[in-house]
């Protein structure tokens, strides 16, 4: 476990009946849409248990009738969204991005899954949240779900070889390999169902740090050029997933899975 424990654990106001009692009951049968509601099919993709329950009638239809009345609510919540039903957890997303104000403009459909980058980001900001209002909870509310890292934990995270996750029928994919004080990025090429590699780049990490957001910030600079200095950002997200970008404007998140 790499998450660092800097969370009080101060005795928390722990009845949530109300909520609790709410989603037992909507994990048996989810209200309809009404007329005026969204309608279509569940986040992400199509659910077989909720197959007319569209994202915007569970994270904000739905979401607006779970009674979070003060912050402590929110407790309830994270273990909702952890629950293996996606429109249950959806649902819990959509309750707790209300009450802190998470930009909607931030969200996408299939937040919900628990390796999405903006799942992952809705839960540090959460924790944050949190810690900013002073409302106590244990820590093994986000057991495992890295919403408080340093720089050495998430240096221990991001060491080893990590794969591209990406539809078999891409063309393209990167591989990374990270000791803390390199970092190698391969670029495979899909021959005939074979990943080949196609041509690789090795840096030298020249440091690291960690942001607001909980991202491993690496500055790294290239043997060959070594006044010539980039960055990247690596988001754990759960112990055998991370999301990569540059750090540039037009980086953007590609999630990559361990390899071994």
């Amino acid at each position: 476990m790499f998450i660092s424990s800097q969370m009080m654990a101060v005795e928390a106001p722990t009845n949530h009946t109300e909520i609790d009692e709410l989603f037992h009951r909507w994990e048996s049968v989810l209200p309809e849409p009404g007329a005026y509601e969204d309608n279509g099919l569940c986040s992400g993709t199509k659910c077989p248990n909720h197959p007319v329950h569209s994202a915007g009638f569970l994270t904000i239809s739905i979401a607006n009738r779970v009674p979070v009345r003060k912050d402590s609510d929110l407790l309830a919540l994270v273990k909702w969204a952890k629950h293996s039903d996606a429109c249950i957890r959806a649902i819990a997303i959509g309750a707790i991005v209300k009450r802190i104000g998470f930009d909607r403009d931030e969200c996408v459909i299939g937040m919900e899954d628990p390796e999405c980058e903006v799942y992952h980001h809705i839960m540090v900001a959460l924790a944050q949240y949190l810690r900013l209002g002073k409302t106590d909870y244990d820590d093994s509310l986000f057991k495992g779900m890295f919403v408080s890292l340093g720089p050495d934990d998430a240096n221990a995270f991001a060491s080893g070889k990590w794969e591209e996750e990406a539809p078999l029928d891409y063309k393209w994919r990167e591989r990374l390999k990270f000791d803390g004080t390199s970092l190698l990025m391969e670029y495979l090429t899909n021959f005939k169902g074979q990943w080949l590699s196609d041509s690789q780049i090795i840096y030298k990490v020249e440091t690291t740090e960690t942001t607001t957001d909980q991202q491993l910030l690496i500055t790294v600079s290239q043997q060959i050029s070594p006044s010539k200095k980039v960055s990247f950002l690596i988001w754990p997200v759960s112990k055998e997933v991370m999301w990569f970008k540059p750090s540039n404007k037009f980086g953007t998140w590609k999630k990559f899975r361990r390899a071994e």
